[in-house]
């Protein structure tokens, strides 16, 4: 699935201010796949996983499925072969591949705003975000 997304990003046309800056949706007509639906598929995926959902999870727009409509895509039609199980699948497995962990996720490696917190309490990065003191 990685792959069919890549390579979207040398296929997409259209007029500058018809594709710049927007978000395109990507899938299969009919195969429409709501956030809440996403992960209840990696909660089946991940051993020991549990979600929760807010109260209002499913009735925000943010989560409601969207429709592909192709004839009005920027997008060139793609076979895109794979659905959101099979992606969830090809994650899961490079991130136990790699040896990812909870730890990883939650801490400053991948959560920016840690990193420059951190920065800042230590007086390496000034208030304003310029650094104090070189890295």
């Amino acid at each position: 699935m990685l792959e069919h997304v890549a390579s979207l990003f040398g296929r997409v046309r259209g007029p500058r201010e018809a594709v710049h800056n927007q978000a395109f949706n990507v899938g299969r007509p009919g195969e429409t796949t709501a956030s809440k639906q996403v992960a209840e598929i990696v909660q089946a995926q991940v051993p020991g996983s549990k979600i929760e959902f807010s109260k209002d999870a499913g009735t925000r727009p943010a989560l409601l499925p969207r429709e592909l409509r192709q004839d009005r895509s920027p997008v060139p039609r793609l076979d895109m072969t794979w659905n959101v199980e099979q992606g969830v699948a090809e994650l899961v497995a490079a991130y136990q591949q790699i040896g990812l962990t909870q730890a990883d996720l939650e801490g400053g490696k991948y959560l920016r705003i840690k990193t420059i917190s951190e920065h800042i309490r230590a007086g390496r990065l000034g208030e304003d975000l310029r650094w104090a003191v070189r890295p």
